[in-house]
């Protein structure tokens, strides 16, 4: 699912609020917006067993952890209600009782990579007599990654996002697995300025074009 969080996805919905800014104020747009996008995402996690979360940059962002809270307090007071609709159907005693079937594991992942250069995990692998032994250490791009973790799991933790105990909480990290995973492929844009100067250009010389165009048929038709 594509929310509010995507830049793109906030441009499209800008442009579709111009109606409905007309007839309310922007406060009680963009609440709705909101909170379509809490609904749907507390389906997802009454409904899922995994889910990613992606992020465009290796940060992560703290704005999730104030949605995770909200979500968590959303479910918490909308239990009783799903214990009701569940209690009708042939399902496990601990289904009805979680209101979901498990607790969601998140992974989040990091489609661009900070390092300049592409990182082979394997890369430190030595291959003595065609057996390719184990790694001496790890690469920068698992550093990375370890250290990603690190700090996620420290902030929800702090903001009791995730507890002791999984199924309480909103969602569950895997326990001493990675959940963290960056992007290493080196990204199609490189310079960004120059991709954009580029682009403006190109914008440019298009309505150049179209501007000649529409005077040559103008001086024809006089």
């Amino acid at each position: 699912m594509t929310g509010i969080s995507d830049t793109v996805c906030l441009v499209n919905k800008c442009k579709e609020m111009e109606e409905d800014l007309k007839i309310k104020s922007f406060l009680e747009v963009w609440s709705d917006l909101h909170y379509g996008y809490a609904k749907t995402l507390l389906m997802l996690f009454c409904i899922s067993h995994i889910i990613i979360v992606v992020h465009p940059k290796a940060c992560f962002d703290l704005s999730y952890v104030y949605l995770f809270r909200a979500l968590d307090t959303m479910r918490s007071k909308a239990l009783p209600w799903f214990r009701e609709l569940l209690s009708g159907i042939d399902i496990s005693n601990d289904w009805i009782q979680n209101g979901r079937p498990c607790s969601p594991r998140v992974l989040f992942v990091f489609e661009s990579c900070p390092l300049f250069h592409t990182y082979d995990n394997n890369a430190n692998a030595v291959i003595e007599g065609g057996i390719r032994s184990k790694p001496k250490k790890q690469s920068p791009l698992k550093k990375l990654e370890h250290s990603l973790e690190d700090q996620i799991y420290r902030i929800l933790r702090k903001s009791r996002v995730i507890t002791n105990v999984s199924g309480n909480s909103l969602f569950a990290v895997p326990a001493n697995q990675e959940f963290v995973f960056i992007f290493s492929s080196k990204p199609y844009i490189t310079d960004f300025v120059g991709f954009f100067l580029t682009q403006i250009r190109a914008h440019c010389q298009m309505a150049k074009e179209l501007d000649l165009t529409e005077n040559k048929q103008e001086t024809k038709n006089n």
